[in-house]
């Protein structure tokens, strides 16, 4: 039995008194409460009688209509009809109802609209029970509820009709912007903003057939084109191409049968990472009990939204990569684990399969990588890359992480062309020297077309001379002083630059204030070793070394590595021999940016090791992380 109560004017009869012993029973803060209560206790109403305002009408009831907070109050107080219920069900479920709606009224002054209200039974429910039930609590049996929470609750075999209402929303929209005079840029916010925007809800929750989608982007590139009932006009550019990224020639529109995809991948997202929710414990304990998401198999009769979200599995392998805890959870073979790889997992190897298939199998009892176990069941490449991964030294879960980082390139705050140049540098497709010969261009190199570039220039100017001027020059002169004209340029820019890098203002160290230290941390990392080191030197407020550091790393994937290490290895030795408190400056800008962040789930290749070092960033010891340049350490 599913029973649809609807409150008469909701907000508005929602007794302050009742809202505020909620609060205080949840176990909010007292100023908190206080807060919030002053917010909602201010409201002031006036009117104009005959041009003038008489005075203002003071409320002592209600919640604000349009204010973003009213919504999360409304529901805190809606949690006390959810608690009486919970209290009522051991002594009936009809009486217990009664007895809730009555007492909550009472209590939080609102009023339950029977004759609004609807009842929905089951198919095993009898008649003689459906009207006992109807005549008890006086609201009307419905086959169905239409809808909840602005989404269908029955879904049928004709799914184009359950969906209707988007495509009917739509076409009202759009007949709305027909007779007004809209530029290109007009239209292209209103499609993106509002029309796109439609679906986006229904979306989130359940997979439109492709038809359908397709019909939306129909009606959206018939208004963006200004076809109408009375006139056709000319679609220049496929759909498809419009809905390209703006640095490709597109538009930057959506093609809803993606974006349908992408919501639903979000969802399942949701369904990987937050196990506690209670969508996904209903989730878990129907489809999957004993498994996990990515193993759940066919159900008999499974929901639409199920089949919806895991349709979006194979999105998810194909784009996520696992980041590695204790390594229990992951398997060697199939999963996605290896960025250094191209396909993220090695390939099949019969006598290793039969010896290990979870990469816990390769950690040791310390926490570490099995170092001899490794070199010998793969070859040289596939260990190496394996002992590269960073590991934490505490025994954490695995955790699965989105190894695309196209978001962060296209938010990035530089021009638009730098960033379809890492596009371009990241699909391999930048017009290099390697890439061009593939294609049997044959290109020069950067002093070779700067000299052929300035031969030309020449070359042109004495065309012009000879034929306005009446000079003539012979050729070999010409390239003669185009040579010596390129000699000087070169050699007054080096001399300019020389000139303007000594004219730099110096940096130098800054000693921190009295009481406390600072440290001064850098790190190396060799490319064709992967191998590198660390330093780092501890001073007081006078500039006296007090300690310092200094060791060998190895097993680095990247700089960056090497320089989160070096601040462990830093940190560490501070906090164990007890200097502190203390400022830590690094050189590195990425690594200040991760430590100041603190992010409880960093995702980047180094984030198990951001996540340790957070941990040691105890705030009575280490104070502040900074950035600072390699002359000012």
């Amino acid at each position: 039995m599913a029973l649809k109560l609807d409150l008469t004017k909701a907000y508005d009869r929602m007794e302050w008194s009742f809202l505020r012993k909620v609060l205080i029973r949840f176990g909010f803060a007292h100023d908190w409460i206080e807060m919030v209560m002053q917010c909602v206790s201010s409201m002031r109403y006036s009117f104009l009688i005959r041009g003038k305002l008489p005075g203002y009408v003071c409320l002592s009831r209600g919640l604000r209509q349009g204010d973003p907070l009213s919504p999360y109050l409304f529901l805190l107080g809606a949690e006390g009809f959810s608690a009486l219920l919970q209290r009522k069900q051991v002594a009936g479920l009809l009486p217990g109802i009664e007895d809730v709606i009555e007492t909550y009224g009472q209590a939080s002054g609102q009023l339950v609209n029977f004759s609004k209200s609807f009842v929905v039974f089951s198919k095993n429910v009898s008649e003689e029970m459906r009207e006992e039930v109807s005549s008890l609590m006086g609201v009307e049996v419905v086959a169905s509820h239409e809808k909840y929470l602005g989404l269908p609750t029955y879904l049928g075999r004709k799914k184009t009709a359950t969906f209707q209402y988007i495509k009917d929303n739509l076409a009202k929209k759009i007949d709305g912007w027909q007779g007004k005079m809209l530029s290109g840029e007009g239209k292209d916010i209103l499609i993106q903003v509002v029309a796109q925007a439609l679906p986006s809800y229904a979306m989130s929750v359940f997979q439109l057939i492709k038809n359908f989608c397709e019909d939306l982007d129909q009606m959206c590139a018939r208004f963006w084109w200004g076809t109408t009932l009375d006139k056709k006009k000319i679609h220049w550019k496929t759909w498809n191409a419009l809905c390209n990224l703006r640095e490709e020639g597109g538009l930057g529109f959506r093609s809803l049968t993606n974006f349908n995809s992408a919501m639903l991948a979000k969802q399942a997202w949701r369904v990987i990472h937050y196990l506690n929710s209670l969508i996904v414990r209903i989730y878990k304990a129907k489809y999957f009990p004993e498994s996990s998401f990515w193993e759940a198999s066919s159900h008999a009769s499974p929901s639409f939204s199920w089949r919806s979200i895991s349709s979006s599995r194979d999105l998810l392998k194909e784009n996520s990569c696992w980041q590695i805890g204790n390594g229990e959870e992951v398997n060697i073979w199939s999963d996605c684990w290896i960025s250094g790889l191209q396909a993220g997992r090695l390939s099949n190897n019969d006598s290793a399969m039969g010896e290990v298939s979870k990469v816990s199998d390769l950690i040791s009892a310390t926490g570490v990588w099995n170092d001899a176990l490794i070199r010998r069941l793969f070859d040289r490449e596939e260990a190496e890359i394996i002992l590269n991964i960073p590991l934490s030294h505490r025994n954490i879960l695995d955790r699965l992480v989105w190894k695309r980082f196209w978001k962060r390139i296209w938010k990035v705050l530089i021009p638009n062309a730098a960033k379809v140049f890492a596009w371009r540098v990241c699909h391999d497709i930048l017009p290099s020297v390697e890439r061009l010969a593939t294609r049997h261009i044959q290109t020069l190199s950067l002093t070779e077309l700067g000299v052929l570039i300035f031969l030309l220039w020449s070359i042109w100017k004495e065309r012009n001379s000879r034929v306005w001027e009446g000079k003539s020059v012979l050729a070999c002169d010409v390239v003669l002083r185009a040579d010596t004209r390129m000699q000087e340029f070169r050699v007054h820019n080096t001399n300019f630059a020389l000139a303007s890098a000594r004219r730099r203002r110096v940096q130098t160290w800054v000693a921190p204030s009295t009481g406390v230290l600072k440290i001064n941390v850098d790190g190396s990392f060799h490319h064709n070793t992967r191998s590198g080191g660390f330093g780092f030197v501890i001073r007081d407020s006078s500039g006296a070394m007090l300690a310092g550091g200094a060791g060998p790393l190895c097993g680095l994937i990247s700089s960056e590595h090497a320089e989160v290490l070096a601040c462990r290895n830093a940190i560490r030795f501070a906090i164990d021999h007890g200097f502190v408190p203390a400022l830590l400056e690094t050189n590195a800008q990425e690594v200040q940016h991760q430590l100041a962040a603190q992010a409880s789930h960093n995702a980047s290749a180094s984030g198990r090791l951001y996540e340790d070092l957070s941990l040691l960033l105890d705030p009575q010891n280490i104070l502040t992380v900074s950035y600072v340049s390699r002359m000012a350490m």
